[in-house]
């Protein structure tokens, strides 16, 4: 999992702790999954998210202001790099009993895993 780039990854965490109302909340991330581009392009510029926002009516000051001024970027370093402490570095990623398990990302693994870590 890397930081990706300024106004990216931190800006989207910008958008989701700033969107007004639960109808915006769950059209933003359909917006976004259905316009992604290759991760890191810089095609999420700040402007490209807040014409987004404005498409899902999140566009007012509070909304555009965190978006502007990277309010959460701090936030968004932190957990990035506490996750990455524990071993974090894609996504996926499953943790059974505080140990990523690589082969829980399907059912059966994940069942494997967690009878495992029961016994």
């Amino acid at each position: 999992m890397s930081r990706g780039s300024p106004g990216t990854s931190s800006t989207l965490e910008d958008m989701r702790h700033t969107t007004p109302a639960t109808r915006e909340i769950l059209a933003l991330p359909r917006l976004l999954f259905s316009q992604q581009a290759v991760e890191n392009s810089g095609f999420l510029s700040t402007d490209q998210l807040l014409r987004f926002g404005e498409q899902v009516g999140a566009s007012d000051s509070r909304f555009t202001g965190c978006v502007k001024n990277d309010t959460y970027v701090p936030w968004v370093h932190q957990v990035t790099d506490e996750a990455s402490q524990r071993g974090v570095n894609a996504t996926p990623t499953i943790l059974v009993n505080g140990r990523v398990e690589p082969s829980a990302t399907t059912v059966q693994g994940l069942l494997a895993a967690v009878a495992a870590a029961s016994r």
